[in-house]
């Protein structure tokens, strides 16, 4: 529905210039949707850091400035490299062959990928893959940081070009191999270093 799109993309660019109100009543009229659409859609941007609310119960946008960023980069660090780890031997081995074949043709045509496919790549490792982690906690807990995908999928292709340099299939192909040879230590290290070099390329992208 173009609620969920409109729940994603506006919270998005307004977030990179401070704290904004979302009124959930215009919102249901906008779309021409009930209030209980638009009240659960707003749950579930809230679910992944695009919108909160505040003491007095009113929805907001969230802002992304380079502080945010900072603090989400540094709790994917912390968790991820554990929580991906933790699955390898829980993802099932069709799902990662038909991962790696999706990175491979991506990474050979790049970069004539769309931005759909560039954000379902994403999505593959860092949510599908981790989803089976144990640790239940440590999925809500990463859950909040997805807002940052949210701003790759709704600006490269579109509102900024590629880079000249693919940003992170490489990284991904050689992930998702190690899960594939069931190395956790080689995905956990390799998950760590993925995450460590595009802060620097979100700011820029906010800035």
């Amino acid at each position: 529905h173009a609620l969920v799109g409109d729940l994603e993309a506006a919270p998005n660019f307004h977030s990179a210039l401070g704290r904004f109100r979302v009124n959930e009543l215009e919102l249901a009229r906008h779309h021409k949707v009930g209030r209980t659409v638009a009240h659960d859609v707003l749950v579930q941007a809230q679910s992944i850091g695009l919108v909160a609310k505040d003491d007095r119960l009113r929805w907001y946008v969230v802002p992304l400035d380079e502080k945010r960023v900072c603090d989400l980069y540094d709790l994917r660090e912390l968790l991820e490299p554990h929580a991906l780890a933790s699955s390898v031997g829980r993802v099932p081995p069709r799902l990662l062959a038909a991962m790696t074949k999706r990175l491979e043709t991506a990474l050979a045509g790049y970069p004539k990928v769309s931005a759909t496919e560039m954000d379902g790549l994403e999505h593959a490792l860092h949510v599908t893959c981790i989803e089976h982690c144990e640790n239940r906690e440590v999925i809500e807990a990463l859950k909040r940081t997805r807002c940052i995908f949210i701003t790759a999928k709704h600006m490269l292709g579109s509102q900024l070009s590629y880079p000249v340099n693919e940003p992170f299939m490489a990284d991904h192909l050689e992930i998702a191999r190690a899960m594939a040879a069931g190395d956790a230590e080689t995905v956990a290290d390799g998950m760590l270093m993925h995450l460590k070099s595009p802060r620097p390329q979100v700011l820029d992208r906010l800035e």
